[in-house]
């Protein structure tokens, strides 16, 4: 991933640092979003708007994303959004957040796509095995 949310480096600053009182408690699932547009840091970016798509929800555990190694983790397990009904747009991003709803939730971590996808109807998208890296430094 190339960025990390505003959000999640807030929290994990407040944490590492007594910022709050309460310490920062990681969601127990996160959730896959798709982009024709990256989003940054504070958000944004363009989430596919086709209303056949939904983003797709992990447990934020080791049975998906393995233990860290060398400051990174990797998906250990195939990531699969449903089959497209109707055509989603290139897709040149993907992020983790805190939410399933489309255009909303807390971001953790976002990306560019090494290659953009175009995703018709019929087709679908997916992250095979150690399609995403997730790197901390």
């Amino acid at each position: 991933m190339s960025g990390k949310g505003d959000f999640l480096s807030n929290e994990l600053l407040d944490h590492v640092f007594g910022g709050v009182a309460n310490a920062f408690v990681p969601s127990t699932s996160l959730w896959v979003a798709l982009f024709t547009a990256v989003p940054t840091p504070s958000g944004g970016g363009t989430e596919v708007a086709a209303g056949d798509y939904q983003r797709v929800e992990f447990s934020s555990t080791t049975l998906v994303w393995g233990l860290a190694s060398q400051t990174s983790v990797k998906n250990i397990i195939e990531l699969v959004f449903a089959q497209a009904t109707s055509a989603w747009g290139t897709i040149v991003g993907m992020a983790l957040f805190e939410g399933s709803v489309k255009n909303s939730g807390n971001l953790y971590y976002f990306a560019s796509l090494t290659t953009a996808k175009a995703v018709l109807s019929g087709e679908t998208a997916k992250f095979p095995t150690g399609d995403l890296t997730v790197a901390e430094g």
